[in-house]
């Protein structure tokens, strides 16, 4: 469908329309992936302090993020929730970002901050866990490790990781 609407005369122009059906198609993916068991705290807290400096993670494989100009998510949840006040389609002024994925066989989705995806972007293309402080630095500065340590517990929660891969020294 998303293909079909973008390579259309009639319906090319019609962005959210096609940023839905890549939102609704991505799901499809989501649902058929494989679902990985998540990490623990437990994983977390056993890795010695020089390893973190090689600390990688692997994401769940259902893992997307979306970079979305329009209120998809909003809408999508409203019509799949069949909430009686369904937001009308709104223009972003910048893009959202927007993460889908599986674990436990559950389907999720939320929208991040920019920082948080860019995080994310890094972790899921194999980067170190310096590599995502440094990131996190261009946006909080001296706070970026705290805001590092807040995004692995959320991602730890949220059963996004399922696997650390570091030196063992």
């Amino acid at each position: 469908m998303p293909v079909f609407l973008k390579n259309s005369n009639d319906f090319s122009n019609l962005i959210p329309a096609i940023e839905m059906a890549e939102y609704e198609w991505t799901f499809n993916d989501v649902f058929d992936a494989v679902d990985k068991n998540a990490i623990k705290f437990d994983d977390v807290a056993t890795i010695a302090p020089d390893a973190w400096t090689t600390l990688r993670f692997e994401l769940q494989p259902s893992c997307h993020i979306h970079n979305h100009k329009w209120n998809t998510a909003a809408l999508w949840s409203a019509v799949t929730n069949e909430e009686e006040i369904v937001p009308v389609p709104e223009e972003f002024s910048e893009n959202i970002f927007c993460l889908q994925w599986k674990n436990d066989l559950n389907c999720f989705f939320r929208t991040m901050s920019n920082d948080e995806a860019g995080a994310l972007m890094l972790a899921r293309d194999g980067k170190a866990f310096p590599d995502i402080c440094e990131c996190l630095y261009e946006f909080h500065e001296d706070d970026a490790t705290m805001r590092a340590a807040e995004l692995l517990k959320s991602w730890v929660e949220e059963g996004l990781i399922v696997e650390l891969d570091y030196l063992k020294i």
